[in-house]
């Protein structure tokens, strides 16, 4: 029996499409929520990084149940103050960093260069025009650094969906090593008349500050808001459905980045403990060195150390007896590779009899946690 053909538009695309990381917004190991006048921080969603230069605090939370059809979880940023945004000044709520083998099926500064498109959801207070501007880090050549595409808001308070697809760029492919950043796309919302007062490139080019937020307005109120999901980046020139991947999915992918270890459990009591999974090894009276392994590995070696509340927070149990001890400070400790690390720790006081003793560590307040980083 002969096979008939298979009508091309009916074929749908499987294995991993989308190239962005968490774009529903599921994994937040920092916190659901974030108040900050510093910028180029991860507050609360992995991998939504945002930049502003302006004195406006910015609250940033990961919003359950406020999403459109089929989602579950957005990322929300809220002014909280009101103000005409200086000539430098701009803000960029949202922000995401590409490595460089995340981005190279698209072919970026080679003669086969892909057009790929963005498409997300976006809901705002605010009607009006923003941009979206793809950048490439360290470009082989001054051609085809940045690009930049406008798209309106037209319903304040209303979830709408939105797709831009961007030229091939044959120009310029990132100058950078396979884990280092290569592309961030910027969602402009803000922008004061340096960054908005030039035309709209029409395709990519060396990259020109009036051209990356044209049409953005450069006045914030109180209260002003932007919320974000469902964001994906593909090769090619039209949007598919969103690609959705389990938590678990996004998780690990996230922990390349960022790993945190805690108790986030907000069922449990206040002053909840939680032993921490470390092999932990004195290595003088007063001297300990916990060695923990990454459930992946991450881009780098971690770039710092992170915890949280007091020394007094945190509890020693000394192997063959079971009392507890109050800790001294905690550093991130030498030999750190992307696999692994040490935690170095100072006693306020000599508690072991000579070093080799193992022991356990546990928290006596909840939320505490360890976290290493090693983000673009």
């Amino acid at each position: 029996m002969a096979l008939s053909k298979v009508n091309p538009s009916l074929v749908q695309n499987f294995g991993r499409r989308n190239l962005v990381i968490n774009g529903a917004m599921q994994v937040a190991q920092r916190g659901t929520s974030g108040t900050s006048n510093t910028s180029n921080t991860y507050h609360t969603v992995d991998r939504w990084i945002e930049e502003h230069a302006s004195s406006i605090n910015l609250d940033f939370a990961q919003v359950s149940g406020s999403a459109p059809s089929g989602f579950q979880k957005s990322l929300k940023c809220t002014a909280q103050s009101t103000a005409t945004l200086g000539a430098n000044e701009y803000i960029i709520p949202f922000e995401q960093r590409f490595e460089r083998t995340q981005i190279d099926s698209i072919g970026l500064g080679t003669s086969e260069a892909k057009t790929f498109t963005v498409s997300f959801w976006i809901k705002s207070n605010r009607t009006g025009t923003y941009t979206v501007n793809p950048t490439l880090d360290s470009p082989s050549s001054t051609s085809g650094q940045s690009t930049t595409k406008q798209y309106t808001i037209n319903s304040a308070d209303t979830w709408e969906y939105k797709t831009i697809t961007f030229p091939a760029n044959t120009n310029a492919s990132p100058n950078v090593g396979d884990n280092a950043k290569a592309v961030t796309l910027f969602w402009w919302m803000l922008a004061g008349s340096n960054f908005t007062s030039g035309s709209l490139p029409s395709g990519w080019k060396t990259e020109v500050a009036n051209e990356r937020a044209v049409g953005c307005n450069n006045t914030v109120s109180t209260g002003d808001n932007w919320q974000i999901t469902g964001v994906q980046l593909e090769v090619g020139n039209a949007a598919t459905d969103f690609e959705h991947r389990s938590y678990g999915e996004e998780l690990s992918a996230c922990q390349r980045y960022y790993y945190k270890i805690s108790d986030n459990n907000p069922d449990d009591a206040a002053t909840d403990e939680i032993y921490f999974p470390f092999s932990c090894v004195a290595r003088s009276t007063s001297a300990i060195s916990c060695f923990v392994s990454f459930p992946v590995s991450m881009r780098t070696a971690p770039q710092s150390l992170e915890w949280s509340g007091t020394v007094g927070d945190y509890k020693w149990l000394k192997s063959g007896t079971y009392g507890v001890v109050n800790t001294g400070s905690f550093s991130h400790g030498g030999g750190t590779c992307n696999q692994s690390a040490r935690i170095d720790v100072s006693l306020s006081s000599a508690i072991f009899s000579s070093a080799g003793e193992a022991a356990l560590l546990r928290s006596v307040t909840k939320d505490a946690y360890f976290a290493w980083r090693a983000e673009l």
